[in-house]
């Protein structure tokens, strides 16, 4: 294989249709759920401020934008930006002085004795994350709510800000016993979304009132709908958002997961892009029909893409490559074969492989995690059960660069033996999944602990979902304890936001990364 750069798609961050009104120095926008108002990473430029710009920039534009107001990252809606500094004094007043008024809509539990017209005033306070109820010395929120309908336990409202504090719907309503219906951090009912939509911003500056469509997910939640897109243009829409979603992965990487089911309101769906060709599989609860499968392949062409592998039913729509598919991360490249799987999810450990070895050797307890270990930079070494696995490892290796050693043998026993000859390893990479049951997992973890060197890194890239972090750190302590080691430290590495899922909080969801002293 040649060095010359992986092909990989083009994709905008930012639809245009999410525009809702762009003039006077105005830009209001629809704000999808999912995307932070500005920031939300470290590396990736995926906010909405960040989106605009670069829209913004592509259309022969100052990408300059004026932020007066946010939505939380699950909220959607109506949002408001000035592209001209002189609008910027005026736009500030009117949200001070309530002249600009905010209209909200969601989908909340009902307890019908509590839930009717009027105004809910509270005193908050902050952490800058989270918001609570006191009883003195925190500042006034006051929210109007008016009652639009009732449908078994969940009602929708309509809410209008008086102030604008952190959560302060959220807060407001879960203090009610009316939590917001998939709110993971003020309520318990899960949700493929959270139902809260900024719904209109009228006055001030706005010479009309503006509003952002109501989902028509909103109606199939409140009356017990699958949650399911009823009609061509819903699909497409969701396809889109999806896929703008993930656009900023693809500046550093070829291969990212478009579409992660019931985060984006395809339950079941999961479409990866590797390269110029794409992969879809779907559950058996709900099979995508030849109409939906067709929509999906006119977006992807209308992208680039040039092939789906249809995993259901195991055929090529469009072009059937021949040889393997290049990934590229990064600079790391994989040669991964036709029909072979590639762990996407890994990507984040794969991004910091390489500060965690240092340049020392790295272990990895199976070829699941073995694309972590090749990462690395440096000689890898990968135990698995299976021959067909660590196959396909020799070949990601090859494009990989890592020194590679493949071993056909359970890994506890390999750990053990390695343990008995005093090998150590400046990372080693745990897969939990691969033992059984909780003893064998417990033996797994301290025998990894025993073979990394001190000061070297020890990393639980996947576990049972099962078992949380919280049991986790427990037996981490319980075996460096048992050998005489420390735990200097052990950190949640979340996945990338291309696999982040509602109610999704177990690994394999995060991995845990952790320094042994």
């Amino acid at each position: 294989m040649n060095g010359a750069p992986a092909p990989r798609l083009s994709v905008p961050s930012w639809r245009a249709e999410r525009i809702l009104y762009d003039q006077d120095g105005l830009l209001v926008v629809d704000k999808p759920t999912g995307v932070p108002t500005y920031g939300g990473d470290a590396t990736l430029r995926h906010g909405v401020t960040e989106r605009l710009g670069d829209f913004l920039t592509a259309h022969g534009r100052s990408p300059r934008l004026g932020v007066h107001q946010r939505l939380d990252q699950d909220t959607s809606g109506v949002l408001l930006f000035t592209t001209d500094t002189a609008q910027d004094a005026g736009v500030s007043a009117a949200l001070e002085t309530h002249e600009l008024a905010r209209v909200y809509r969601a989908i909340v539990s009902d307890p019908k004795e509590v839930l009717k017209d009027g105004t809910v005033e509270l005193l908050l306070e902050d952490d800058g994350k989270r918001s609570r109820v006191v009883s003195s010395g925190g500042k006034r929120a006051v929210t109007r709510l008016s009652l639009l309908r009732r449908s078994g336990a969940l009602a929708e409202l309509e809410l209008r800000l008086e102030t604008g504090r952190l959560h302060q719907i959220r807060v407001s309503l879960s203090h009610l016993g009316a939590p917001v219906l998939g709110d993971r951090l003020y309520g318990e009912a899960p949700a493929e979304r959270l139902y809260l939509h900024a719904w209109r911003l009228a006055g001030g500056p706005l010479a009309t009132p503006i509003e952002a469509p109501l989902s028509p997910s909103f109606a199939r939640a409140l009356d017990g709908g699958a949650p399911w897109p009823a009609s061509e243009a819903e699909f497409r829409s969701l396809l889109r958002d999806a896929i703008c979603r993930r656009a900023p992965l693809l500046t550093s990487a070829n291969a990212v997961r478009l579409v992660h089911g019931l985060a984006d309101r395809l339950p079941g769906v999961e479409l990866d892009v590797l390269g110029t060709l794409a992969r879809v599989s779907w559950s058996d609860d709900q099979p995508l029909s030849e109409g939906e499968l067709s929509w999906m392949l006119d977006e992807l062409e209308q992208l680039g893409v040039q092939g789906l592998w249809v995993a259901p039913r195991a055929a090529w729509r469009g072009f059937e490559p021949t040889g393997p598919v290049v990934i590229e991360e990064n600079g790391r490249r994989f040669e991964v074969p036709v029909g072979a799987e590639f762990p996407l999810a890994l990507r984040e450990l794969r991004e910091r492989a390489t500060d965690w070895a240092r340049g020392g050797p790295v272990l990895a307890g199976s070829a699941a995690v073995g694309t972590v270990a090749l990462s690395a930079g440096s000689t890898a070494t990968i135990v698995d059960r299976s021959e067909q696995a660590l196959g396909r490892l020799r070949a990601f290796g090859h494009a990989g660069g890592a020194g590679l050693r493949c071993l056909r043998e359970e890994p506890l026993a390999f750990l053990e033996r390695e343990t008995r000859r005093g090998s150590t390893y400046a990372l080693s990479i745990v897969d939990l999944t691969a033992a059984r049951g909780d003893r064998d997992r417990e033996r797994l973890l301290q025998s990894a602990l025993a073979v990394t060197a001190r000061g070297g890194k020890l990393l639980i890239a996947r576990a049972p979902a099962a078992i949380g972090t919280r049991q986790l750190r427990r037996w981490l302590h319980a075996g460096a304890e048992a050998l005489g080691r420390t735990v200097r430290y052990a950190k949640e590495v979340p996945r990338p936001f291309d696999f982040d899922a509602p109610g999704d909080d177990a690994l394999p969801r995060k991995a845990l990364i952790a320094e042994i002293g």
